[in-house]
Order: C-alpha cells, then sequence, then structure tokens
C-alpha cells in the first residue's frame, strides 16, 4: 500500500524546508505535471477542502490527497483480493498499523512547532486525512464509524477533540475508475498467459493462488522471460549456456515488485523467499537453488 509519500512530506524530500525554496514559477509548474490519482473504488469519507492559499499550500493539498486516494485504492484492492477471514485481518491490521505510525510522527511534527506559514497550512490537512484513512480502513471491521469514533481518533493520537463542526464528512458518490480483468493474452508468438496452476501437485509448493498477489504484473514477467528466450510456449525454461544465473538474477529482482502474498493465509506463516523459488522452479521446470542462493 502506497503511503511513503507521508514520510516524504514529514522527513524527506518534500517537507517544507526543502519545497519551500522552490521558486513559485517552479511549484506552479509541478502543478502542471501533476497527474490526480483517480478512485478505484468508492470512499465511505472525505475531507473537506480548505480553501488555497498560495501555489505551497495547494501542492501540498494535491499531493496528500492524491497519496491519500492511492492508499485507499491500494488497501480496497488488496482487499478484495483475500480469500479467508485471516487474510482480510492481516490485510486491515497492517493498514492499521502503518497508519497508526504516521498518525503518531505527524503529531511529533505538529506538537515540535510550526516553523512557517506553508507548514500552519498543510500540516492540519495531513493530520484530517491521516484521520479520515484510520476511519476507512477501521470501518472493515464492523466498527461504527460516526462522529464520537472520529472525536477518539483525535483524542488519541493528537490529545485534541475534533474541529466542531467536523471536516470529515460522507462521501459523495464518485465516479470510480475500474482496474481492468485479467484476460488470457495470445501474442504474436502463441505465447499463452496462463493465471492459474497447470503443473501437476507439488507437495512443498505453494499454489499460484496462495502466492500470486498480482496477477498483472507476474504475468508480463512471465512474458517478458519469453520475449528474451527464458521460456519456450510451454513454460520450459529453455536452459541456454548461462541462463540460469540470469534467470536467478530475475527471480531476486521479482521480490521487489508487489507480485507476490507475503503470508500463506491457509498455513498462517510467512512466505519465505525460497517458497517463491521453488513456485517458480516447479513452474518453470528448473531448479536454481544454488545459483538463487548466490546471488545477494
Amino acid at each position: 500500500m502506497q503511503i511513503e509519500t507521508f514520510r516524504r512530506i514529514l522527513y524527506l524530500d518534500l517537507r517544507p524546508s526543502m519545497v519551500e525554496k522552490f521558486p513559485t514559477a517552479k511549484v506552479k509548474n509541478l502543478l502542471l505535471e501533476m497527474e490526480d490519482v483517480k478512485y478505484k473504488h468508492q470512499p465511505l469519507f472525505e475531507v473537506e477542502k480548505e480553501r488555497v492559499l498560495t501555489a505551497v499550500h495547494e501542492f501540498y493539498q494535491r499531493v496528500i490527497e492524491n497519496a491519500a486516494i492511492a492508499f485507499l485504492n491500494d488497501f480496497r484492492s488488496e482487499l478484495n483480493k483475500a480469500m479467508t477471514d485471516h487474510e482480510r485481518q492481516y490485510i486491515i491490521s497492517t493498514a492499521l498499523k502503518q497508519l497508526t505510525f504516521y498518525l503518531q510522527e505527524s503529531y511529533l511534527g505538529i506538537a515540535n512547532g510550526i516553523n512557517s506559514l506553508t507548514e500552519s497550512l498543510f500540516k492540519p490537512t495531513l493530520k484530517h486525512e491521516l484521520v479520515r484513512l484510520y476511519a476507512e480502513v477501521s470501518s472493515e471491521q464492523k466498527i461504527e464509524i460516526d462522529e464520537a469514533f472520529i472525536d477518539e481518533v483525535y483524542e488519541r493520537f493528537y490529545f485534541e477533540h475534533s474541529p466542531k463542526p467536523s471536516l470529515i464528512h460522507d462521501s459523495s458518490i464518485i465516479v470510480v475508475v475500474q482496474d481492468p480483468k485479467p484476460k488470457i493474452v495470445i501474442t504474436d508468438t502463441d505465447f499463452q498467459i496462463r493465471y492459474a496452476d497447470f503443473r501437476p501437485e507439488k507437495k512443498g509448493i505453494l499454489s499460484y493462488d496462495t502466492i500470486i498477489k498480482n496477477q498483472k504484473r507476474f504475468a508480463e514477467f512471465e512474458e517478458h522471460l519469453f520475449s528474451y528466450g527464458f521460456l519456450d510456449e510451454e513454460y520450459n525454461f529453455t536452459n541456454k549456456h548461462g541462463m540460469k544465473t540470469e534467470l536467478a538474477k530475475k527471480y531476486h529482482e521479482l521480490f521487489n515488485d508487489g507480485c507476490f502474498m507475503p503470508r500463506d493465509f491457509n498455513l498462517l506463516k510467512d512466505i519465505q523467499p525460497r517458497d517463491i523459488r521453488k513456485f517458480l522452479d516447479h513452474r518453470y521446470q528448473v531448479n536454481l537453488d544454488k545459483q538463487f542462493r548466490l546471488i545477494n
């Protein structure tokens, strides 16, 4: 789930002491280049927008809103893919832990003082948006999200009551952008994308549905392997000279692309890199154990 932008705002390249140094013309150009993130799922709540006072204020308002929408899109998408109650609870718990961290960090940022006009404008926006996201995720626990709940979140993390009147309202109905559903693709070279297991079951090998999180990205990876000669039309490793090490490197690269589930929610244990390597080896009829372990 995309929440890294909040960290960048609080500590890294998007913190006010950095952005305030930009000429106004540069900030306005950044605003023109910025693409607004669209909702892929109907939100439950929205934060009342403040009147924009400066270009930098508008910049932060849009960056924070885009980060919030991207976070919710990822959260709802993962939740919709959950196959069991255990998996749902893991996704909800992980999201709440992430939000709790940034709620606490944003409080520290505010408690340490507001050092500029920019901070006085955007930090309240960040605070209200984080509270809104916490309410959105908490709603999946079948908790009634009312004014009392919102007030409790403000008191818990910011030691203050929620604004009156509230700045967090029920969301209006919006047009959402739907993710395209995966489909069977036949390339010009008759390589068929397979969104399922097709090898005989083997002890110790996790299933496609258990291990694959992002079907579209994984399908693109396999098409890439075929295009560059690692796989034939039947998904067999071609075993050309020197390609075992290269394929093992591609395994490692794939780990950071968000293709794989973090846990086996049937056995209730974390999925390890070796589990993924064994799954891929079985799928491509190869054994890269040695090459895989030699790559750091």
